[in-house]
């Protein structure tokens, strides 16, 4: 579920392969391979990470360079 947020509010790349992973350790834990679940969901949340600081760097590089530019001024 959190991938999905990512992907949606954050930074769209990241999060998509945060979702992938995350998929992949679902059908691993379906399949009843433990060890590769807990793998994959480690390199999803990993993505995850990326993918919110860089959704957040963004937002600040954007939010910083309008207020320099006056776009809140009246």
């Amino acid at each position: 579920m959190w991938s999905a947020v990512a992907t949606i509010l954050c930074f769209l790349p990241l999060g998509l392969v945060a979702l992938i992973f995350g998929f992949g350790a679902q059908r691993a834990l379906e399949a009843g391979d433990r060890e590769l679940a807990s793998r994959r969901g480690r390199v999803a949340r990993r993505w995850l990470v990326a993918a919110v600081a860089v959704g957040l760097l963004l937002d600040a590089i954007l939010s910083a360079s309008l207020i320099a530019l006056g776009a809140f001024s009246h």
